[in-house]
């Protein structure tokens, strides 16, 4: 296998790989706006003002988890993205 071919079979890897991680954060984001809002319609429902205060605390939960693994996502694709460019 010569090295051009080694190069390009990973070229496309990274490139498969980035397009993985992109949807990965896509569904990270998808699933915190949706938990974030199953949480405060549920409290909505409900007229105590102890239950929104906790739906509202109960919420970060779901969002703080999801946006540090989708932070996290971003510095991979970055890093990624650099050793792509660099190998072209």
């Amino acid at each position: 296998m010569s090295e051009i071919s080694v190069l390009q079979e990973e070229q496309r890897i990274l490139r498969s790989e980035l397009t993985q991680l992109k949807g990965c954060q896509i569904q990270y984001f998808t699933l915190s706006i949706t938990g974030t809002a199953a949480f405060f319609g549920l409290a909505a429902m409900s007229s105590e003002n102890a239950i929104l205060g906790v739906a509202f605390l109960s919420s970060l939960a779901i969002i703080l988890p999801c946006w540090w693994i989708f932070f996290d996502k971003t510095n991979t694709i970055t890093r990624w993205a650099i050793k792509y460019q660099g190998s072209k």
